[in-house]
């Protein structure tokens, strides 16, 4: 199995254990009436983006045809990115979207902003490594 394969199943585990913790959390403050915290959008988005789409980034890596005999998988650089941004951009999802239900903070909507053109740009670098595998024969 694929270096990038296993990082980014093992990487998808940790997310839907966090997601899983947090929607309990969400239940939690449910039943103990605690209305300014709601962490739902954020597991949910953890659920997705964390499990969900890295589970499958890391099962096409695997599975594509193969690009060429000397680069069988692509280009391993456009996935460390795709790692690299679309962790990043989870990570300052996860510190920053509970920020706004506490207090207004301006610098909250910048994070995000970065937060979600990190991940944007992450599957973008997945995209294009893919598409270079799909030849019509």
């Amino acid at each position: 199995m694929p270096f990038y394969t296993r990082l980014f199943v093992k990487t998808s585990l940790v997310y839907a254990v966090l997601a899983v913790g947090l929607l309990a959390l969400t239940d939690l403050a449910s039943l103990l009436r605690w209305n300014n915290f709601s962490p739902y959008q954020t597991a949910l988005h953890l659920f997705l983006v964390g499990w969900v789409l890295q589970l499958i980034i890391g099962i096409a890596y695997w599975m594509f045809p193969k690009y060429t005999r000397e680069r069988p998988r692509g280009y391993d650089s456009l996935m460390a990115l795709s790692y690299g941004a679309l962790n990043l951009g989870l990570v300052l999802r996860l510190a920053v979207e509970p920020v706004p239900t506490f207090w207004v903070a301006p610098w909250a909507r910048t994070v995000f902003a970065i937060s979600s053109v990190a991940q944007w740009l992450g599957l973008l670098a997945f995209v294009v490594n893919m598409s270079l595998r799909i030849k019509v024969k």
